[in-house]
């Protein structure tokens, strides 16, 4: 491989990269740092190696995981249910339109002027640009037809969830039927107590029986077909890169020039750059500003219930002056 064939690789590596590696650019936190610390060593004792190297190389398994857990933890789940189900299929449908013309391209550079001559690795990567962008494509009719399949919200957040162990279900149980049978004696809410009863109604110590947890595995799936397309785009880039090196060095299209040639790598490597530029650093900004929001995730809730209280007030007493117009003209 010559020196400018390498130049169109490596004018490809950072959108590859970013793409690829699908994190969070605020790494450098230390809180982030120990949530992905412990979550990943969670996930490798529960579902081991590979499904913590496919959440931590796909593309989006690490967004998608986090998007889970924040509907299964949310207390409107039926809600957060719906809207999921609807952006999962308009983001399938979406990436499904675009695996299948990143295919169709890839399948057209085949068929280049000399790239018989390039490099081998450049149609290599076009080969796979192909395969990658073909499978997303199939990659989405299976999630698709997997979540649609599923009956109703509780069918959805059952396969958004991790199954609980027979040991996790009888102990579960367990708790539950204690807590019934200490009922037993208590009058229902409402009704004055005996005069010799003063103990207080028992409260069960967990919300939800089923205590649901995140499950890589969906996430991953769910991630999986916006992956394989970032993955076909990405070598369709390398692909074309070392085709263009090599147009260069080689002289495959000698209707170009040496100048000419020279010339369309240069702009191919400023438009590769300047992309990357204009994707990358508002993600990164993005992404910064994200977290900061996560981290204050709990007064901001406390804020927009306030803010909610605040305007019903100033709604009812709206209300009320209207009243005492229209009865006292």
């Amino acid at each position: 491989m010559s020196g400018l064939e390498i130049i169109g690789v490596v004018s490809a590596v950072i959108p590859f990269l970013i793409s690829a590696g699908g994190v969070n650019v605020s790494t450098s936190t230390l809180n982030w740092l120990y949530t992905k610390v412990t979550r990943t060593h969670r996930i490798y004792r529960k579902d081991g190696l590979v499904a913590v190297l496919l959440l931590n190389l796909l593309p989006g398994a690490s967004s998608a995981i986090d998007r889970i857990d924040k509907i299964i933890s949310d207390t409107g789940t039926d809600a957060r249910l719906s809207e999921f189900r609807q952006s999962l299929s308009s983001s399938m449908n979406m990436v499904a339109v675009a695996g299948a013309i990143i295919a169709q391209v890839a399948i057209t550079g085949l068929s280049l002027e000399g790239i018989d001559q390039a490099h081998w690795t450049a149609a290599a990567f076009l080969v796979a640009s192909l395969i990658f962008g073909a499978i997303s494509v199939y990659a989405c009719f299976i999630v698709q037809q997997e979540v649609n399949g599923l009956l109703g919200t509780d069918g959805l957040l059952d396969w958004l969830s991790r199954p609980l162990t027979e040991e996790q279900v009888n102990e579960k149980l367990q708790m539950i039927l204690e807590y019934l049978n200490s009922l037993q004696g208590h009058p229902p809410p409402g009704d004055p107590p005996p005069r010799n009863q003063a103990a207080p109604l028992p409260e069960l110590d967990f919300v939800d029986p089923l205590d649901r947890e995140a499950s890589a595995l969906a996430a991953i799936v769910v991630a999986a077909p916006s992956g394989l397309l970032g993955l076909s785009l990405n070598c369709f880039v390398f692909g074309f890169g070392i085709y263009l090196g090599g147009v260069y060095s080689n002289n495959l299209i000698p209707g170009f020039g040496r100048g000419g040639s020279l010339g369309i790598l240069i702009f191919y490597i400023i438009a590769a750059a300047t992309s990357t530029f204009l994707y990358t650093f508002p993600r990164v900004l993005k992404t910064s500003e994200r977290y900061g929001t996560e981290r204050t995730g709990d007064s901001r809730v406390r804020l927009e219930e306030a803010s909610r209280t605040l305007r019903n007030h100033e709604a009812l007493m709206a209300r009320r002056n209207e009243q005492l117009l229209n009865v006292h003209p």
